[in-house]
């Protein structure tokens, strides 16, 4: 089964490649002029935009999972400790406080450049002299962005001297300058390689902005979630300033750490020495003590048994004090099980308990509670999970009181022993002789405050040592290195967004030429707005169409026509249409071209034809065929003629013309008027076909009172011209006010894009084939018919 034609463009729409080939492949000089003009532009951006280089550095820092703590000085004083962590030291190395002091160092505020021909470029290293400003930290505060400049200068090198405009300011001296308060001076470049002879430009800019410009440039990243290895990267244009910035971020990073621990070491440092006096002081008093009570009694001497008794009352002592401790702990443990507010609270420290089981029981109660407090929330205290939960922790209560007790005996049973010990000591110690227990308690407190002070002194040479050492809690892997090619601008990619820019561009002006258009351009555009048949495709003619050429040869246009009439079934012996009305939506569609060429091809057929003139707005028929001064329809209309005498005849034998009249624009209305049905009664009985162009449907209706007398209605629709409004408002006004059998012809259909003289789907808007150039049509003799464009 053939496949009609709108098949056919559906099925090639639907493959992308055809839609491209048909749709944009028309205009492809547009579409080569815009590929041309985006790539000279982007070979001009390419040439003129400066080259950045990427410098990466690696830095390893020492975190809390594969690095050192701080320093164990710290630890044994319980003193508060912070632990680095590799995501936080990333957040560091891209803070502005780091890079501010790297702008200070490299000077980055001033930079200086040389101009060429087409390019301004970085001097950082072919500039024989840097800028130093004075009060950084002030300027930095300021809202203004560029201090001075830019400003043109040379280099005197003979004599070591900045040369701006007339005035010479030699190297290393301060100055202010001119209109400015900004102090500065002119410093050696200790990257200077060699001038490269251009003008060279410097400029003071604020530095805060050039911090926050770096900051954002710079990128911080971890190799892997598990790794602490960092790299840092950052792209300029002067490969040696992008290595010198991460070199100097990374020794800042270095510095500022060491800076830290020192800090930290300093105030351990002045807490041990504060306390060392404290100790001293105590020390020398008790050792004073010792030393006059001898002196004094003669050089006594403990005895063996006053030794060993100093040595059990110390033991006793401290086991009194861990008990002591425990039963503490213990007592908080049991006033948290027994003394529930509603509220999960943390489980009280277990400090010198060793018992794994009531921990394990505790655990498990705070478990409990938390998860009834988290359901208690979102549901009621009926619920069989809350209940189930309230009687584990009822449960799990009794165990824990029960371990508390025993616990509580057992350690009440120790601590009623050591307090008898107690007993038994103080008892001998009032035995010992005064004086001797006076030593005893000298000795005790003496050898007290010795260990302390040795203990100070340790932690004194341990913070010392920490002082003194300047190993940060990095390292550094690889040093800033810069590419040896530029990764910006990327040639490639440039051309590649310039010729997908220059493709995009073209197919939006192909779609704003087309598919945004209000005028009707596709045929499918009136299937999609209308139900009523599309009977031919006439194409564009030119400015002469004719029929046959000056041999009386069929044209290209004669070929269409004879389809037209096919489409019409015209040529049958069957056909009882006889009567064709032409019309369309507004005047210049071309509906007088198609009237009156239907009519010659129908009259070189052989068939006795006439072509009506009722178009009384603009009676072009009747100026074509030359016959406007001649009597005719409108004259016919007011009374007194008969319709023999308004038929004239013309070149063509079997062709014959009804002109409009004189003053056919003033004749009546056309409606209700007794004398059209008599017309084509005569008409219909002498003439094979009667072509009746009639107005347009729009500024009048005559069209829908003269379909009452004919047998079809032909709606002319011309490409580029006919307005998509009127087609869509086609199928409800035919409701309203029916065309009798209406069908529509799409009329003067152009090529598209650059293909001249070719038709088609595939380079047009028609059918789905193709027709030969137009430039092999001879131009017609002297006698042309109307132009359908």
């Amino acid at each position: 089964m053939a496949k009609s034609n709108r098949t056919i463009r559906e099925e090639k729409d639907s493959n992308l490649l055809n839609f491209i080939r048909f749709r944009f492949f028309p205009y492809w000089p547009l579409f080569g002029f815009l590929l041309v003009v985006a790539a000279a532009g982007a070979y001009v951006y390419w040439r003129l935009s400066p080259p950045a280089y990427e410098a990466s550095a690696d830095l390893l820092i020492k975190d809390e999972k594969n690095g050192s703590d701080d320093t164990k000085i710290v630890e044994s004083l319980n003193l508060l400790t912070t632990k680095k962590t590799v995501e936080d030291e990333m957040e560091v190395l891209q803070s502005q406080t780091l890079m501010k002091e790297v702008v200070r160092n490299l000077y980055l505020y001033a930079p200086i450049v040389e101009k060429g021909r087409f390019r301004t470029a970085a001097a950082y290293v072919s500039s024989p002299v840097a800028i130093e400003m004075a009060g950084f930290d002030t300027v930095y505060k300021g809202r203004e962005k560029a201090l001075i400049g830019p400003v043109p200068f040379t280099y005197d090198f003979s004599e070591q001297a900045v040369i701006v405009g007339k005035k010479s300011y030699p190297v290393n001296q301060w100055i202010t300058w001119p209109n400015t308060n900004t102090r500065m001076r002119f410093i050696p470049n200790t990257r200077f390689t060699g001038a490269s002879g251009k003008q060279l430009w410097f400029t003071v800019l604020n530095p805060k902005m050039v911090t926050g410009y770096l900051t954002h440039s710079l990128n911080v990243a971890a190799n892997n979630k598990l790794s602490s290895v960092v790299t840092l990267t950052l792209r300029d244009e002067v490969p040696r300033r992008a290595e010198d910035i991460l070199n100097e971020l990374i020794s800042v990073y270095n510095r500022a750490s060491v800076n830290d621990k020192n800090q930290l070491a300093i105030n351990t440092l002045a807490f041990v020495e504060n306390r060392l006096r404290h100790v001293r002081m105590e020390l020398d008093s008790a050792e004073g003590r010792i030393q006059n009570y001898k002196t004094e009694n003669g050089g006594a001497n403990l005895s063996e048994q006053s030794t060993a008794f100093l040595h059990n009352v110390t033991q006793n002592d401290q086991r009194v004090s861990e008990l002591s401790m425990k039963l503490a702990s213990l007592n908080e443990v049991e006033k948290y099980v027994n003394n529930y507010d509603g509220h999960s609270s943390v489980v009280p420290s277990t400090l010198g308990l060793t018992d794994e089981g009531l921990t394990a029981l505790l655990q498990k109660l705070y478990d409990a509670r938390n998860k009834y407090e988290q359901l208690r929330k979102t549901v009621g205290e009926n619920n069989p999970m809350v209940q189930s939960l309230t009687n584990e922790i009822e449960k799990i209560r009794p165990n824990i009181l029960e371990n508390i007790r025993i616990q509580k005996m057992s350690i009440q049973a120790g601590l009623n022993d050591l307090n008898s010990r107690n007993v038994a000591y103080e008892n001998r110690l009032q035995g010992i002789p005064k004086k001797e227990r006076t030593l005893l308690e000298s000795s005790r407190q003496q050898a007290t405050l010795s260990n302390v002070y040795s203990f100070l002194l340790q932690k004194r040479e341990e913070a010392s040592l920490s002082y003194a050492s300047t190993v940060p809690d990095s390292r550094v892997i690889n040093l800033g290195e810069s590419t040896m090619d530029p990764v910006s601008p990327r040639r490639m990619i440039i051309f590649g967004v310039a010729m997908a820019m220059a493709v995009g561009l073209g197919i939006l002006i192909v779609m704003f030429m087309e598919f945004f258009s209000n005028k009707v351009l596709f045929r499918r555009e009136i299937e999609a707005a209308t139900a009523i048949p599309i009977v031919a495709e006439i194409y564009n003619a030119g400015k002469h169409p004719a029929l046959t050429n000056n041999a009386g040869e069929p044209t290209f246009l004669d070929g269409q026509f004879r389809q037209l009439k096919t489409a019409l079934g015209l040529h049958t012996r069957t056909n009882k249409k006889k009567k064709l009305l032409i019309t369309s939506s507004t005047s210049g569609e071309g509906k007088t071209f198609i009237a009156s060429n239907l009519a010659r091809s129908l009259a070189s057929a052989g068939k006795k034809v006439i072509l009506l003139d009722l178009d009384r707005r603009n009676p072009q028929c009747t100026v074509d065929f030359a016959i406007d001064e001649e009597k005719g329809l409108a004259d016919y209309l007011e009374g007194g003629l008969e319709p023999y005498e308004i038929i004239k005849s013309t070149s063509q034998g079997n062709l014959f013309i009804g002109g409009a009249g004189r003053n056919a624009t003033d004749a009546q209305e056309l409606t209700f008027h007794k004398r059209l049905g008599e017309l084509f009664d005569y008409l219909e009985g002498v003439f094979d076909f009667i072509i009746v162009d009639t107005s347009p449907v729009y500024p009048v209706n005559d069209a829908y009172i003269l379909s009452e007398y004919c047998d079809r209605t032909i709606y002319v629709v011309r490409h580029g011209y006919t307005r998509k409004a009127y087609i869509e408002l086609l199928d409800e006004n035919n409701r309203i006010k029916p065309l009798k059998d209406l069908v529509i012809v799409f009329n003067s259909i152009k090529s598209r894009g650059f293909f001249k003289g070719r038709y088609g789907l595939d380079l047009g808007y028609g059918n789905d084939f193709a027709i030969k150039s137009r430039s092999k049509i001879r131009r017609p003799g002297k006698r042309v018919s109307r132009t359908n464009s």
